[in-house]
């Protein structure tokens, strides 16, 4: 997948039938998102960017309906990023703690 341009628009993969791109607009209306597409664009932008010099790449099937659809960023729950009223996200928990433990969370990009 390649980052959206600057301009604000979003991935270029469309949603489906059978999968839904929840960093496009068009998803808030039928996502049922605590967040706006613009805000998970913006935050797996931010994360882009922080991990940019990184040398590892962690990659998962699905994104969680707790996790990566809320947050925007692939294994990270919405808790983690502030959004009040939401649980933590099992494999969120376990992977950000695991990241963070062996001190590779800065060089991964999830």
């Amino acid at each position: 997948m390649t980052p959206a341009p600057s301009s604000g628009a979003a991935l270029a993969i469309p949603s489906t039938a059978l999968a839904m791109n929840f960093y496009l607009a068009d998803s808030d209306a039928e996502g049922n998102f605590r967040t706006s597409a613009a805000e998970r664009l913006e935050r797996l932008r931010a994360h882009l960017n922080r991990v940019s010099d990184g040398d590892l790449v962690l990659v998962g099937e699905a994104p969680g309906w707790k996790g990566a659809r809320q947050s925007g960023v692939p294994f990270t729950s919405a808790k983690a990023v502030g959004l009040e009223g939401v649980s933590t996200e099992a494999s969120a928990t376990i992977v950000h703690g695991m990241l963070s433990s062996l001190g590779i969370a800065d060089r991964t990009l999830l």
